[in-house]
């Protein structure tokens, strides 16, 4: 059974993968040269929405994430650690 402290390390552990996605994916949309509004256009979103995931204030579904990589022209790979 779990004690807390490795639910808190697991759930940390998570976040901070989603904040570094989140993070490497605005870094793309800039190199590429598109606004969030440009980058919204191409896959349906609104706004507001992007705001809130690249401000972490929410985090995306998988088949947002997927949208999205997708309109950047990368893509997600699971690698064994």
């Amino acid at each position: 059974m779990k004690n807390i402290d490795e639910y808190i390390n697991e759930e940390k552990y998570l976040i901070d993968l989603q904040y570094e996605l989140i993070e490497r994916i605005i870094e793309i949309r800039k190199e590429k040269g598109y606004s969030q509004r440009t980058l919204c256009n191409m896959i349906g979103m609104k706004q507001p929405y992007l705001v809130k995931i690249e401000t972490k204030k929410i985090y995306p579904s998988i088949n947002t994430l997927i949208k999205i990589l997708d309109a950047l022209d990368c893509k997600l790979e699971i690698k064994k650690k």
